[in-house]
């Protein structure tokens, strides 16, 4: 078994130092393992260097990439296997702003804990294909889409990070075009109209602990989908809280404006392009096809005493 830790040095903060590594050693060398390092240098990069190791070693090598940083870093990790058509083994130490994929797992499960990821049991979880991405918790589009969007470029001027910097790009957000004019198709369903948001959930969470898609199940062979019809400003600022809690799918007070599914595929069209935030990856595109890939990816659950 090789072990490979993918560490993105820009993630939450940024304070990923030698001590990090030093920590993945000495727990590494106490199992009698020995795990290499790879620090990311840009976007996409670990991508790429996971795709490259996995040709390297082969489709049938015994290989676990843990990718340390945020949920984008475990997008690209994720991604770099799936391009290789490797059946190596993935897990996900949260060093990011967010971290939202361990929120599928219960609280007893210490994704920081390095001892228990490598001696991790892998549980083969579903991926969202996007357009020519994977995505293994969230693919959004609209409003929290152009969220995530001023987030990136509010972290170059905060020192904000996690929920606090989600809600001051929501407070931005706010003072700005909001809806959007989408044809939908979800499965053989279709919808048509003017949303202030929608999403396709394999995972519960995004931004920092906004449940969105709060049913949803990362092993189940399906996207929990909720569409938000586009409602005022004031309205919007009111319901937020209820939205991020999860509690949306249950409130009458959501009825009319609110439609929350379970599919296996998605199109989005629309009149002009919009925002697209696909594990927090942003893109602007003018039609996204999302569908679910069963139990394609041999996830690494850390659970002490397996």
């Amino acid at each position: 078994m090789e072990h490979y830790f993918v560490i993105n040095p820009k993630a939450g903060r940024g304070d990923v130092d030698g001590e990090f590594c030093l920590q993945i050693e000495s727990a590494a060398a106490e199992r009698g393992l020995h795990a290499a390092f790879y620090i990311t240098r840009g976007p996409r990069d670990a991508w790429a260097y996971t795709r490259d190791m996995c040709r390297e070693r082969g489709p049938a090598a015994a290989l676990r990439f843990y990718a340390c940083g945020g949920d984008g870093t475990l997008n690209e990790v994720v991604n770099g296997v799936m391009d290789a058509g490797s059946q190596a083994a993935v897990g996900f130490v949260p060093q990011g702003t967010g971290n939202d994929f361990i929120n599928n797992f219960p609280a007893g499960v210490d994704f920081t804990d390095i001892g228990a990821q490598l001696s991790a049991s892998p549980l083969p979880v579903d991926l969202l294909c996007a357009g020519s991405r994977y995505v293994i918790n969230m693919c959004n589009a609209g409003f929290d889409a152009e969220v995530a969007r001023r987030m990136e470029k509010l972290k170059a001027v905060t020192s904000l990070h996690g929920p606090a910097l989600y809600s001051l790009a929501l407070s931005r957000c706010l003072l700005g075009k909001k809806d959007m004019t989408l044809r939908l198709r979800l499965d053989d369903k279709e919808y048509e109209g003017r949303f202030l948001l929608l999403l396709a959930g394999n995972g519960v969470s995004y931004g920092g602990g906004y449940y969105g898609a709060p049913h949803a199940r990362v092993d189940d062979g399906y996207m929990d989908c909720c569409l938000v019809n586009g409602i005022s400003r004031l309205r919007m600022a009111t319901l937020i809280p209820f939205f991020k809690k999860g509690r949306h799918v249950e409130m009458p007070i959501f009825k009319k404006i609110l439609i929350y599914t379970r599919a296996k595929a998605m199109t989005l069209t629309g009149v002009r392009d919009f925002t697209v935030s696909m594990d927090g990856e942003i893109e602007r595109l003018r039609e996204l096809t999302v569908s679910v890939a069963p139990r394609v990816l041999p996830f690494l659950v850390p659970m002490k005493n397996m």
